[in-house]
């Protein structure tokens, strides 16, 4: 998806951001522009019904996730920066590294198997256990000189987060009378907390970043030259600060649930349940 600016928006439109008065006006800020966000899944399952000691329903399978993200920051107006005014009166600029262009991918493995076992007509147990291995990484990333920064190139960094999480499910059901309209049911499962792009950006060295900058209009027109900019403190440069703890571990969740569940006629019936949910 793509966030340009207004088709009637002038070319030489400047943001200015009035301190005192706390406005914007002219053009929008430098800002991300365009991103570019796939995910793309592959499964395989295969299901077997066999007898023994009464009736199974058997389903195995694996599934493979990749997810590329993407994303463009830019500035469309005149230069890689935001006049800043106070009342009017020119007071300082604040300067971006753009263009900035991000790349990276996580994609994950899944393996699975579980048994629907119906151990008489009264009693089914439903068990399952899921291995995820989550790989989230850097791609090669690449961006133009802009009006205060050089280009910039990062090489690619594969497996930045490895995660390797074993999930277990288990579920009963019970029919009390035979019968089929009295049943109690019963679960515990653990769930891998699904993961967006936000996990491996946060080490990212390409990265949108500013810093404030002196202004002296040295020739009254209002309008930043580069000449009247001061020096910068090295903020543009500065990649991710985050750090990986060796410890970091995949977020997960455990749910119990708890239910029965009474037919009173051919096209009623009432349930009365109970759901806990642990996030860890």
């Amino acid at each position: 998806w793509s966030l340009d600016y207004q088709p009637d928006l002038r070319p030489d439109a400047l943001p200015r951001i009035d301190i005192a008065q706390s406005t914007l006006t002219g053009a929008p800020t430098p800002s991300m522009v365009r991103a570019n966000q796939e995910r793309r899944t592959w499964s395989g399952i295969l299901s077997w019904l066999p007898r023994w000691r009464g009736e199974h329903q058997v389903r195995t399978g694996l599934q493979y996730q990749i997810a590329p993200y993407g994303q463009t920051f830019d500035s469309l107006g005149p230069g890689d920066l935001v006049a800043r005014y106070r009342s009017g009166v020119p007071d300082s600029v604040i300067v971006y590294n753009t263009p900035v262009r991000t790349s990276l991918e996580e994609t994950e493995l899944a393996l699975f198997v579980q048994d629907a076992w119906t151990v008489a007509n009264r009693l089914t147990v439903n068990a399952g256990v899921r291995y995820e291995r989550h790989i989230g990484s850097l791609n090669a990333q690449s961006a133009p000189a802009g009006d205060f920064v050089g280009a910039r190139t990062f090489p690619e960094q594969r497996g930045l987060v490895t995660w390797n999480t074993v999930v277990p499910r288990l579920a009963v059901a019970y029919d009390l009378s035979g019968a089929g309209r009295t049943v109690l049911k019963a679960s515990l499962s653990q769930y891998g907390q699904r993961q967006g792009s936000q996990l491996v950006d946060q080490f990212n060295p390409m990265r949108q970043n500013t810093e404030v900058r002196t202004w002296v209009d040295a020739n009254a027109d209002r309008i930043p030259q580069a000449s009247e900019i001061g020096s910068g403190q090295g903020a543009l440069d500065r990649g991710a600060t985050v750090r990986i703890d060796p410890g970091l571990r995949r977020p997960t969740q455990w749910e119990a649930t708890a239910s029965v569940e009474r037919q009173l006629a051919d096209d009623f019936s009432v349930a009365l349940s109970y759901f806990h949910r642990n996030y860890r």
